[in-house]
């Protein structure tokens, strides 16, 4: 999935954009959540969201050729928002370090 959607969409919108965290699928194949990062502000996620969104019939028909599987599963997609979280934790442990060093 990562390697499709930095490669295979050239949407300018979407391509090198996109960085996939995480993709469940479910147990009888049918839906797949792929979960996503995307460096920038809202406003840029959900330009990528919406480039996505475009892309997702052709992101299924190059998935099928790829994979041997009975079902192709229906996509979503999902902003992941953990590396968010995980910068605003290191500025508060930052600030933290700062305190205590006055």
């Amino acid at each position: 999935m990562a390697v499709l959607l930095v490669e295979g969409i050239k949407d300018p919108m979407v391509a090198g954009l996109v960085t996939v965290m995480k993709v469940n699928v479910s147990r009888d194949l049918r839906n797949a959540k792929i979960f996503f990062s995307v460096l920038g502000d809202e406003k840029e996620r959900n330009r990528v969201m919406a480039g996505l969104e475009r892309a997702k019939g052709f992101i299924k028909r190059e998935l099928a050729h790829r994979m041997n599987l009975k079902h192709m599963p229906e996509l979503t997609f999902r902003l992941d928002y953990s590396l968010d979280a995980r910068e605003e934790i290191e500025k508060l442990l930052a600030r933290t370090d700062t305190a205590k060093e006055v």
